[in-house]
C-alpha cells in the first residue's frame, strides 16, 4: 500500500503528515477492483471534469487589474509568481446570465501541456469524485466542439470536456 508522507515546519515546530489512500472513502459500487478518483469544477449548473493530464492551483490572495479592450470573457489578469495570466470569466464564456461578486469569485489556474497557464473564474472550487459511479451518456445535440459527453448518476451530471479545444477556442475568440 502506497503512503504519502510530507514534513513541514508550523509554528517553528517540526510537524509530519502521513496519507493514505485506504483513508479515502469507498466507493458504494461492488465487484470493482479499485475506484477511481477524479476532479471536477462548478460554474453555474454545469460541473466541468478535470482532465487527468492538467494541472490545476486554486488561488486565494489575489489582485484582478483591468485591461482596457480586452474580450468579454476577460475579467482581468493578475500575477502569479511573476507570470501575468488573463482571467475567464465562466459565466460570459459560456453564457450563463450570472455573474460573481468580487466576495464570491473563485479562482483557479489550469496549466494544459498544449497551452499557456490560464485562470478560471469558477463557482466552487474542485471536487473529488468516483469517476466508477457515473455512466457514460453521448454529448447534447448541438453541442459546443469541446464537450466530449457527459457522465451521468442518481445525483449529478458532469461534463466531461476537451480543455484543450476551450481554450484553443477562447484564443481565437479574443480577434
Amino acid at each position: 500500500m502506497n503512503t504519502i508522507t510530507a514534513m513541514g515546519d508550523i509554528n517553528g515546530e517540526d510537524t509530519e503528515s502521513v496519507f493514505k489512500p485506504s483513508q479515502l472513502p469507498q466507493s458504494s459500487q461492488k465487484n470493482k477492483s479499485y475506484n477511481q478518483t477524479r476532479f471536477f469544477y462548478t460554474v453555474g449548473l454545469f460541473n466541468f471534469l478535470l482532465e487527468e493530464s492538467i494541472k490545476v492551483e486554486n488561488l486565494y490572495e489575489f489582485t484582478i487589474n483591468d485591461v482596457p479592450y480586452a474580450p468579454e470573457w476577460c475579467s482581468g489578469v493578475t500575477s502569479i509568481r511573476g507570470n501575468i495570466m488573463p482571467i475567464v470569466n465562466m459565466h460570459v464564456f459560456l453564457k450563463t446570465g450570472k455573474h460573481t461578486g468580487l466576495k464570491n469569485k473563485k479562482l483557479m489556474m489550469l496549466e494544459h501541456q498544449d497551452h499557456s497557464p490560464i485562470i478560471f473564474e469558477i463557482d466552487k472550487l474542485p471536487e473529488i469524485i468516483f469517476i466508477n459511479n457515473y455512466s457514460d451518456a453521448p454529448a447534447p445535440k448541438k453541442s459546443p466542439v469541446w464537450l466530449k459527453k457527459t457522465l451521468k448518476n442518481e445525483k449529478n451530471i458532469i461534463y466531461e470536456i476537451n480543455h484543450s479545444e476551450l481554450l484553443r477556442q477562447l484564443k481565437n475568440s479574443q480577434l
